[in-house]
């Protein structure tokens, strides 16, 4: 066992002696050290970018659980011409213009626009293609 042992801490010492002389080199430490920071950094930087990712993604799927499970428990009549609107929607066969009723319902957005309501009735509709709400005039 001791002679196990020994040649362990042997081997540790060894590796760490080496890496310790390439760091302290005259000639290349300096640049080695460099390359290390910049790879450290690197890699934590990573690291909390994909932790980030991760937080943001349980999270939206959390909520998307919970508005989910809402809307299951809100068993709520929908006049039929908001029901015919959001089917229209997610068709996208929405009529050129929308009925004066509808806009007086709906508040302008923030540049004066009106913003499509969401077909799950949380807020405005996402148009994926173009990275922005869908409006209308």
């Amino acid at each position: 066992m001791i002679r196990g042992e020994s040649t362990l801490t042997f081997l540790v010492g060894f590796v760490v002696g080496g890496i310790t002389v390439a760091l302290l080199d005259p000639r290349r430490g300096a640049a080695r050290r460099a390359l290390l920071r910049d790879k450290t950094l690197s890699a934590v930087k990573d690291a909390a970018e994909t932790g980030s990712r991760r937080a943001r993604d349980l999270r939206q799927r959390l909520r998307g659980v919970v508005y989910e499970a809402k809307a299951r428990m809100s068993e709520q009549d929908v006049p039929d011409d908001i029901l015919v609107e959001r089917v229209r929607d997610r068709l996208e066969l929405r009529p050129a213009e929308v009925g004066e009723e509808r806009q007086a319902r709906d508040p302008p957005g923030p540049r004066g626009q009106r913003l499509l309501p969401d077909p799950g009735g949380r807020g405005p509709s996402r148009d994926r293609r173009r990275g922005g709400c869908r409006t209308h005039a």
